[in-house]
């Protein structure tokens, strides 16, 4: 579970962060909402697929005590401590799914509510639910819910209405249903919240692209969002206009994808989908046939199959006829010698068999110390529960007890000297421990894979079919090669290509040691010749350049007439060597050559002098032409500060003047202020007298006013006061006429009730009386009863007795059917007393009444007064040919594991 969880959260992941990078922003909406839907179907279903591969099965030989000790393994497994962890989780798990679950089918529950208890609307298939509450608009399937007032002032704008109304087209509703489902079910997975806000949002998208569509400006329609966003809590089922994010709603509302971009999109997403259903489905290995044999049945010329499906040497036997199967976990199948399948209650079996093992391995002595024969029989049943057993599906393994090993509590030591001793782990000695044989650990199979065959033989074919003389190896396919035969098996090694006869490594060479004389003789390259190519001069230059590089003072560079650069190399004269001297036995022709050559040293020791004298001059011009610019640059420096400090002289000048300027300014107005103070506090008082006299004015204006008003008002009151007065009396009459009538109606109403009660009282009376006489009444004993009372199915009793019986048998299987024995088990548990005592009466109904019990537990009162109003109606019993009471009992003896009920009437 915990590795399918990782792939499922992995899948998602990777759609996830897809869905970020590239759709998200995208003008594809409806691709989006199929996508986002899709990753969540497909990161469920892809851990699930499972690939099966079928591979040529290894010879294993299983032998009677592997299967022992497969038994004995997986019995210790089960003697360690109970790991608790995991109930932890599941608890933690479970607590969370239903806190989740309680808040779905509340949010459920509350949106109905709100359906069900507001007033609606029906507008086409839409129904406008009109709310009280303030509330932003929002949409469950087609129920778009409003805020009443709003609503009803049309405060609400159209565009909202298509909003909304798009929510419901498009069943937005059934796409978040889903994810808070599925949500409840994986709460911990913080993936889930993620790519449910971003369906959420991408419902949004959706929305704002259809009313876009309608002709809207989407400034106009930006602002009506901006208008109605709210941080008002909205129901979690619902699609609200107020979701978050406005900012990427807007910049999504201006982008535009054109088809090939989706094509391109949707063309990227199919190697993802390959790349995951390659990573995270599973693969099942299956051997094609089924292992060969068992060391404990006879040997390999026995070993004929009796048909394809089973072995003859896998049976087991039950009373003395044996039973084949093939050695395959998952088939529970057994056949006969003929190959046909039998059936059989291998549970029923099993225990059969199980019994008589505890038989054997229990009578006399314990294994070890048995005889030979004896415990060959108790090997024999052994290994038939060890094959039943482990070839039992996990709900037949829960009925029965899993076979113990006969050794138990001993076990088998083989000593090095060849002596078999049986011994308890507890009674092991040091010396018992050097001296025993450790086995060694099973070795591991390892095989290659049909892609590594392939590969493997692939580059043997191409080395075994090389001559070795032509032979080039490289070391990567060389190391391959050695890794895929090393972990080939045997039989793989023999239809594989042989291994290469691949030569060693060549030694590598010498590094050549650095001549430090000769490249201190490097002579300097020819000059470019007049009829040189251009690829001859490129490769001059190349030279050229180099020797530079190395020997910056032999080269100088000059121009020529034509504006060319040209680079001339210094060979100085000591490069040039001197002629060796002429023999004395020189021939004539020898002796012309060896003047020749003396010419020619001469001649080029003189250029070699004019070529050093031509870079001497050009390398003193160019000196002069540089001292020539530096001295002009440091003139042009000198001549630019100069000019700075003039600059700065003029600022400072600038700086000084306009200080005096504000000095002069705020003197100015130093002697203007006191001048104007005066006029201003001279105007200030014309005012305050002016504004006095307009007071006083219309204060004597409002007074003649309000003289004027209460005049009026007085005459006014007096018409008015003798109007109410009038008013007055013909409500206070209206009045008691009104009360008289409630008076009168009133008395009528107590009238009624008095009669009523006394109705009732006396009904009360009478019900009292009967009551009274059916308690006073004494049950009778039903040995003083002519005839007893008759349970529902005994009416074809023909004598008094078979009657009686048939009665105490009714109750006997009713208690029977309906007892809760958990109930039982508890206060046998606790109770001291383990007998208990139920009396009843059968009344003249039928019915039955004054249930008691002998029992002080009030658990088991309340089960037994349960099952007592289970009972069906009974015929009552008969005494001198009146129907009477009739007392009964029901005796329930839980003192064995068996509990004892009897219907009587003897106790009581």
């Amino acid at each position: 579970m915990g590795l399918y969880l990782l792939k499922f959260s992995a899948c998602l992941l990777i759609l996830l962060v897809f869905y970020k990078l590239v759709l998200e922003k995208e003008n594809m909406h409806m691709f989006k909402r199929f996508y986002l839907l899709g990753a969540l179907v497909l990161a469920i279903v892809i851990p699930l697929v499972t690939f099966t591969q079928y591979v040529e099965p290894l010879d294993q030989t299983i032998s009677l005590s592997t299967q022992d000790a497969l038994i004995t393994n997986s019995i210790a497994v089960t003697e360690t401590n109970t790991n608790y962890l995991p109930y932890i989780i599941w608890l933690i798990y479970t607590i969370g799914v239903l806190l989740f679950g309680f808040k779905f089918f509340r949010n459920l529950y509350l949106l109905n509510h709100k359906i069900k208890h507001n007033p609606k609307q029906h507008y086409n298939k839409f129904t406008h639910v009109l709310l009280k509450d303030l509330i932003v608009p929002h949409t469950f399937f087609n129920y778009i819910f409003f805020n009443k007032s709003k609503f009803e002032a049309n405060d609400i704008p159209e565009e909202v209405f298509w909003h909304e109304q798009t929510h419901a087209n498009q069943k937005h509703s059934i796409d978040v249903v889903f994810i808070e489902a599925l949500q409840v079910l994986l709460w911990f997975n913080p993936l889930i919240y993620i790519i449910k806000h971003a369906i959420k949002l991408n419902h949004e998208f959706l929305a704002d692209q259809s009313v876009l569509q309608k002709g809207i400006k989407t400034n106009r329609y930006q602002e009506i969002i901006l208008a109605f966003s709210s941080s008002a809590a909205q129901p979690q089922l619902a699609n609200a206009i107020n979701y978050s994010l406005i900012k990427k709603r807007f910049t999504v509302m201006k982008t535009q994808t054109t088809t090939r971009g989706i094509w391109l999109r949707s063309l990227i997403l199919l190697p993802l989908l390959a790349l995951m259903l390659y990573s995270f489905s599973d693969t099942k290995v299956v051997e094609k046939t089924s292992i060969k044999s068992i060391d404990k049945y006879p040997s390999a010329s026995s070993q004929e199959t009796i048909t394809n499906k089973i072995n003859k040497n896998w049976f087991i036997t039950i009373d003395g006829i044996k039973y084949y199967y093939t050695f395959n976990n998952k088939v529970s199948k057994y056949y006969n010698e003929k190959g046909e399948e039998i059936k059989l209650d291998i549970v029923k079996e099993y225990n059969k068999k199980y019994a008589s093992y505890i038989d054997l391995k229990d009578s006399g002595n314990h294994y070890v110390h048995k005889a030979k024969e004896e415990k060959q029989a108790i090997d024999v049943v052994f290994s038939d529960l060890g094959g039943m057993y482990f070839r039992m599906s996990s709900k037949d393994k829960a009925k029965v007890k899993r076979p113990i090993s006969p050794i138990k509590p001993y076990i088998k030591i083989t000593y090095k000297n060849g002596k078999v001793v049986y011994k308890k782990r507890s009674e092991l000695t040091e010396k018992d421990k050097e001296n025993m044989i450790v086995p060694p650990p099973p070795a591991k199979q390892q095989k290659v894979t049909k892609s590594q065959l392939k590969e493997y033989n692939k580059l043997a074919k191409k080395y075994n079919n090389m001559s070795k003389d032509e032979m080039r190896v490289k070391k990567s396919d060389v190391e391959r090669l050695k890794y895929l035969y090393s972990i080939m098996n045997d039989a793989q090694k023999k239809d594989a290509e042989p291994f290469p006869s691949i030569p060693p490594p060549p030694p590598a060479p010498k590094a050549p040691m650095a001549d430090k004389e000769v490249e201190a003789a490097m002579p300097p390259p020819p000059p470019i010749p007049a009829d040189a190519t251009p690829e001859q001069k490129a490769k001059y230059k190349k030279v050229i350049a180099k020797y530079a590089k190395k020997y910056p003072k032999s080269v100088s560079r000059r121009k020529s007439k034509s504006g060319e650069m040209i680079e001339e190399v210094e060979v100085p004269i000591s490069m040039f060597p001197p002629p060796p001297p002429m023999p004395k036995n020189a021939t004539p022709e020898q002796k012309r050559k060896y003047e020749e050559s003396i010419k020619k040293y001469k001649l080029a020791v003189a250029e070699s002098k004019q070529k050093m004298a031509r870079v001497r001059e050009a390398r003193s011009t160019e000196r002069a032409q540089l001292k020539e610019v530096k001295e002009q640059y440091a003139a042009q420096r000198k001549a630019s500060q100069e000019v700075k400090l003039a600059r700065v002289a003029e600022m400072k000048q600038r700086q000084e003047n306009l200080k005096q300027e504000k000095l002069q300014r705020v003197v100015e107005r130093g002697a203007i202020s006191e001048e104007r103070r005066k006029e201003l506090a001279k105007e200030k008082l014309r005012r305050v007298e002016l504004r006095q006299v307009e007071m006083e004015q219309r204060q004597e204006k409002l007074k003649q006013e309000k003289m004027q008003h209460v005049v009026e008002r007085q005459a006014i009151s007096e018409e008015r006061k003798a109007q109410l007065a009038s008013v007055k009396l013909m409500e206070v009459k209206e009045r008691q006429i009104e009360k008289e009538k409630r008076q009168v109606a009133l008395l009528k109403e107590k009238l009624k009730h008095v009669e009523e009660r006394k109705a009732m009282s006396e009904q009360k009376r009478e019900y009292a009386a009967q009551q009274k006489a059916s308690q006073e009444e004494k049950p009778y004993k039903l040995s003083l009863v002519d005839k007893s009372p008759v349970y529902n199915g005994c009416n074809n009793s023909s004598s008094e007795f078979e009657i009686r019986k048939c009665l105490s048998e009714s109750f006997t299987n009713h208690f029977e059917k309906n007892l809760n024995l958990e109930i039982i088990n508890k206060v046998r548990s606790k109770a001291d007393r383990k007998f208990v005592l139920v009396m009843f009466n059968i009344d003249k109904n039928g019915h039955l009444s004054s249930v008691r019990s002998s029992s002080k537990n009030e658990d088991l009162k309340k089960e037994l007064g349960r099952i007592i109003e289970l009972v069906p109606k009974l015929k009552p019993g008969i005494r001198k040919g009146e129907v009477v009471k009739t007392k009964y009992s029901v005796s329930i003896n839980f003192e064995t594991d068996n509990i004892i009920i009897k219907g009587t009437s003897s106790v009581y």
